[in-house]
């Protein structure tokens, strides 16, 4: 249930992972990543928001109350050729 009216949020793309999992089966636009599956996390936004998004890099090192930031991740058809791009959030960087 939704505690307050929704609308619109500009955010800056750095987070918090709240809580994840991996998934073995097929992404939307059919892409397959190597292991068979790819991760889907809910990222607690600075500005206050919770988003579910789709997740990289290794799993093994995915950590609840780790510093995510989004980018974008080729996602596409290989049979068909057609090419797009998904925005995943993946671990922070570490300074």
């Amino acid at each position: 249930m939704c505690l307050r009216p929704v609308g619109d949020v500009d955010f800056a793309g750095r987070g918090v992972l709240a809580s994840y999992t991996y998934v073995t089966s097929p992404m939307y636009g059919r892409k397959m990543v190597a292991g068979g599956g790819y991760g889907i996390g809910q990222i607690d936004l600075d500005e206050g928001v919770r988003v579910q998004a789709v997740i990289g890099g290794a799993r093994d090192r995915w950590r609840i109350g780790q510093r995510f930031v989004v980018g974008l991740a080729p996602c596409g058809d290989p049979e068909s050729g057609e090419q797009a791009a998904l925005y995943e959030f993946g671990p922070e960087p570490e300074v």
